[in-house]
Formats: C-alpha cells, sequence, structure tokens
C-alpha cells in the first residue's frame, strides 16, 4: 500500500507535466517596450505591421544622390546599411574622389516613411549632422522619394533614392 501512495503523486506529476516539441519555421514574436520583431523586419509597434516583406528594411541599400542646385555637379553613390537594432550606417562618396560614412538611428512611420538623424563617424570630416527621409516600399524594394537636409554645420540639401541589394 504504501508503495501506490508513494507512487501516485510522481505519476500525477509526471501527467502533469509538458512534454518538449520541436516546432521548425514559426515567426516568433518577440515583445519589449516599444518594438515587435518578425523575422528581420521591425516595425514600430502600432503603427505598420509588415509580415516577411519581399525586401525587408534591414540590409544594403544602394543608389546615387544629387545635390540641390548644383545638378551640374552629376550624380553620386549613396549607401545604407539598416540594421535591426535601429542602427543606420550611410556611406557617400562626391567630388573629387571625396566619401564620407556617417551613423545615426532610423525608424519606420505608418505611412512607410523612413526616416534618420546621422553624424560622421570620421573626426575629419567636421562636425554636421543630417536629417534623412524617403518612402519605403517592401514589394519594390525601393526608397524613393529621398531627401536628405543638413540641421547643423552646413546648409546643403539634396535628394535620392536606394534600391535594395540581396
Amino acid at each position: 500500500m504504501k508503495k501506490i501512495i508513494f507512487a501516485l503523486p510522481v505519476l500525477v506529476a509526471f501527467y502533469f507535466t509538458p512534454g518538449c516539441t520541436k516546432n521548425n519555421n514559426t515567426i516568433n514574436t518577440v515583445y519589449d517596450t516599444t518594438y515587435v520583431i518578425y523575422k528581420d523586419t521591425i516595425v514600430v509597434k502600432d503603427t505598420l505591421v509588415l509580415t516577411n516583406a519581399k525586401y525587408p528594411i534591414t540590409g544594403y541599400w544602394a543608389g546615387l544622390y544629387t545635390i540641390d542646385g548644383a545638378e551640374s555637379y552629376g550624380e553620386f553613390y549613396y549607401g545604407w546599411d539598416i540594421f535591426a537594432d535601429h542602427t543606420l550606417i550611410q556611406r557617400g562618396g562626391g567630388s573629387n574622389g571625396y566619401s564620407g560614412t556617417a551613423k545615426g538611428t532610423w525608424t519606420l512611420s505608418a505611412d512607410s516613411t523612413l526616416t534618420a538623424d546621422i553624424v560622421p563617424t570620421d573626426p575629419s570630416q567636421g562636425s554636421y549632422g543630417q536629417h534623412i527621409s524617403a518612402k519605403y516600399s517592401p514589394s519594390a524594394g525601393t526608397l524613393s522619394q529621398g531627401k536628405y537636409t543638413y540641421t547643423s554645420g552646413k546648409t546643403e540639401t539634396g535628394s535620392f533614392s536606394l534600391q535594395r541589394v540581396e
């Protein structure tokens, strides 16, 4: 009788203990105070929900930019690395072989407008701030209608368009 009384709680514990299961190819939703992460696409909670976009916002984007009022200079290389932690690294070329890099943070609003504020990463480039914005198309893989404006250090403005590099 003692063996049955001892074995009964053990059997009950095993009965109510959940078993292990393996679940491949599932989308795990991670919650924090501000953002919801769906695989590799970040969206701001309560604004834009993109699940498994053809061209996710994170990744490398490349294209060209022009300087407003100086179109005779031509177009210059412009590229962005957009990371899931909301970091954006910008690389750009210019006249006379100039190239520069800048770093900042980005957000994506409900109307698919990406905005970012960046500053140079190399002290020899001077001290400036730049605000950039563009329309994101997850189906076409483009950042179009792009505009940049210096918020400090310079007065230049310009436009750009970027394509997602796979």
